[in-house]
């Protein structure tokens, strides 16, 4: 089942094998939605998890043999220059593509900063950043050098979406909700300032350092904003094709001046 992820009612595609799902649902009216706030969960805390309240409920409280989100808005697509619903990758794809790969994510997007730089610019402090690592490597420490070269390093999968088999899911759940639950303690404990939504964006990096620890076979796939009109959509795709280019243009220079250096020693 691959869940759409929302904090509101929306209008949302009608696909076979797409369910949404209302995070942040204790202190919301009742929708014909299935909500994050039932069995074992933690809606409580959606200002600062975001889409992880859902995707802990999901976790916790389903027995899908394939289990995935997606967002109101963003979805998995065949072109990122289509804007149709029927550009939306099909539930009976996605399973078949699962008999190949160990999960399905978003394309890599290359960003200026390291991960580490710009999730400390934006998201949190240098204090925060080190609660994060001190977690991993109390709970994971086989975990750490990853850690470090994912978070020093300048590409990610972005917006937290993925789909892939029961045990695969059910197993980063458990590794990133312990890392995310330590954390939290030590925020609170030093009354740690940070901005909204911290532990959604922790996540979003930890995914990554989880995919390259584990050496997991992904398919990565663009993603689609259906709330995107055609300008916003072009701009969106230029900016990104921008990103990808610097950043090749700078993985090949660097490699020329190592090669540079080595022929010169």
């Amino acid at each position: 089942m691959m869940y759409i992820i929302t904090h509101k009612k929306v209008k949302t595609p009608i696909l076979n094998g797409y369910v949404p799902l209302l995070v942040g649902a204790y202190n919301k009216e009742l929708y014909d939605y299935k909500r994050d706030d039932s069995g074992d969960n933690i809606s409580y805390k959606n200002s600062d998890y975001c889409e992880l309240t859902g995707l802990y409920w999901i976790w916790k409280n389903t027995d899908d043999s394939y289990k995935g989100i997606v967002h109101y808005r963003r979805f998995f697509c065949k072109s990122r220059w289509n804007g149709n619903e029927k550009n939306i990758i099909s539930i009976d794809k996605l399973n078949e593509w699962l008999e190949e790969y160990d999960l399905i994510t978003t394309y890599q997007e290359h960003i200026r900063f390291s991960l580490k730089k710009k999730l400390i610019l934006y998201h949190c402090s240098e204090e925060v950043f080190d609660a994060m690592r001190d977690s991993v490597l109390r709970l994971y420490p086989e975990y750490i050098d990853c850690f470090d070269k994912v978070f020093n390093g300048n590409t990610m999968s972005i917006c937290n979406m993925v789909y892939c088999k029961k045990k695969v899911f059910d197993s980063y759940c458990e590794w990133l909700f312990k890392i995310l639950n330590e954390t939290e303690k030590t925020v609170e404990q030093k009354k740690l300032e940070y901005q909204p939504r911290l532990y959604g964006f922790l996540s979003e990096r930890l995914f990554n350092v989880w995919i390259n620890y584990n050496n997991l076979n992904c398919k990565r796939q663009p993603i689609m904003n259906i709330e995107f009109n055609l300008l916003k959509r072009t701009k969106w795709i230029f900016t990104t094709y921008i990103s990808d280019l610097i950043f090749k243009i700078k993985k090949l220079r660097n490699g020329a001046i190592k090669g540079y250096n080595s022929k010169g020693s």
